[in-house]
């Protein structure tokens, strides 16, 4: 996301976070990798209760497809820390229009089942347009 967010100003998008990491852990990912669009902390997960993300049974936190991204990250070089945070809060994408209406609904079901930035930016063009994303 971070790489592409020129693509999202040049079509007027804000990019906002919500994060359910206590505010000082949010502000040291922000430091550490240097993000360029909003966080916000949502400890009582009252966004996440808003926008319907619950919370995951293990089977799928722990599902094939996530194990071979972790896999994936791991023969790249990537580091995986245990996290801090709960691992079985599942996440989303949501679009919201200028007029304040939610015009794109995704919930992901594993920790790995996330819309491309690709994707997103389909979308918001064709919001742009005056068409509606799913």
């Amino acid at each position: 996301m971070q790489k592409r967010l020129n693509e999202f100003d040049k079509l007027n998008i804000q990019v906002k976070v919500v994060s359910f990491a206590p505010p000082e852990s949010v502000q040291s990912y922000i430091e550490q990798f240097d993000w360029k669009f909003e966080i916000f902390s949502d400890p009582q997960r009252e966004v996440y209760k808003l926008f319907g993300l619950g919370r995951a049974k293990p089977w799928k936190i722990f599902h094939p497809r996530t194990i071979i991204k972790f896999v994936k990250l791991l023969t790249q070089g990537a580091k995986i820390q245990k996290t801090k945070e709960d691992e079985f809060q599942m996440g989303g994408d949501f679009l919201i229009d200028a007029e304040g209406r939610l015009c794109y609904i995704f919930q992901s079901e594993t920790p790995d089942d996330r819309p491309t930035v690709e994707e997103l930016l389909t979308v918001c063009r064709s919001i742009m347009k005056g068409g509606l994303g799913k």
